[in-house]
């Protein structure tokens, strides 16, 4: 939690990096390996939600930042796992046991508690 700090200084003096695009994950999971390249790589932030992104790009360029990453759910991101069968569905947990699944061809996103 926090984020990165910087002392030029021996510690006189802190200064607070807010430029990186650092991110901790608690679970990390793929889509079917039988899918076509490139496959999903999905995964739950701490205190920074449930996210998604395509594991490599055509562009020589590369995977640059939040641009190839899609939101899949609120709050404390816990497991997000891409349906073996169609990785177009996506289920996503919290830490306070919420769940989710994005319909990722509509858009659509529901909670799936059993209570």
């Amino acid at each position: 939690d926090g984020g990165v700090y910087l002392s030029l200084d021996a510690g006189k003096h802190w200064r607070y990096l807010d430029n990186l695009p650092i991110e901790q994950f608690y679970q990390v999971a793929t889509s079917a390996t039988s899918h076509p390249w490139p496959y999903l790589v999905c995964g739950g932030l701490q205190d920074n939600n449930a996210w998604c992104g395509a594991s490599s790009d055509y562009d020589r360029g590369g995977l640059t930042g939040a641009q190839d990453w899609f939101y899949v759910s609120g709050g404390d991101g816990q497991y997000v796992v891409p349906a073996p069968s169609d990785a177009g569905m996506i289920y996503a947990t919290t830490d306070d046991g919420y769940a989710t699944v994005l319909n990722r061809a509509t858009g659509f996103r529901r909670g799936i508690n059993p209570y």
